[in-house]
């Protein structure tokens, strides 16, 4: 049964569910309020016969802060949730004032943290541990470490010289491509350390399309 109801007006239902122990009614915009000093907390705790379990708190800094005992997992189910904006298009959408750069941030008390794309063929993630990883189904197919490129191997090529970009999985038949119009030009560009941009490159291999 409903131990405490709260009327200011008729909402239009005519009956509640028993397990809702408390319940406030209004015939308009009805609201639940924790007024308190400040610098003081407030909050909402959630136990069972075992104690507590999860709450949601008001810090005096402004926060609301979700806490679940572990193991405890925080869901929201149905609906999309928005940081900086009231209407978000996507599960998740972070949205800033100009001039701020939306940011996310995984912190791990090791140095492995990742992110996970799931579905039924397999999953596909990012993993940080001290290197990029990027995974297609599990396995790894990129990798960014101290600077250096390695695609579709888990190796780094020839020492110092030959190591800023590998690619090739040392087994069966690998390549690269570039792809330019029929009419245009395929290069690769080296340069040296002389000038800036257009004015640093000292030679290069060139396909012409046309010819």
């Amino acid at each position: 049964e409903n131990l405490l109801h709260v009327y200011a007006g008729a909402s239009g239902l005519s009956s509640y569910d028993s397990r809702y122990k408390v319940v406030i009614e209004g015939s308009g915009e009805t609201y639940l309020a924790f007024a308190v000093p400040t610098a003081s907390y407030s909050g909402i705790r959630f136990a069972d016969d075992g104690g507590l379990k999860s709450s949601i708190d008001y810090y005096p800094d402004n926060s609301l802060v979700y806490t679940t005992t572990s193991p405890g997992t925080h869901r929201f189910l149905g609906g999309n949730v928005g940081i900086g904006t009231s209407s978000p298009d996507a599960e998740l959408e972070i949205e800033l004032s100009a001039g701020n750069t939306p940011e996310l941030r995984l912190t791990s008390a090791t140095v492995y943290t990742k992110l996970i794309a799931d579905d039924s063929s397999g999953h596909s993630d990012l993993d940080f541990s001290h290197t990029l990883r990027i995974k297609e189904a599990g396995s790894e197919v990129m990798r960014i470490a101290a600077g250096n490129v390695s695609i579709n191997t888990t190796d780094e090529g020839y020492p110092a010289w030959g190591d800023n970009l590998t690619i090739g999985s040392r087994s069966g038949n690998n390549g690269m491509t570039i792809g330019s119009a029929t009419d245009g030009y395929g290069t690769f560009y080296f340069s040296d350390a002389t000038g800036t941009a257009a004015g640093t490159y000292a030679g290069k291999i060139q396909y012409n399309h046309g010819t």
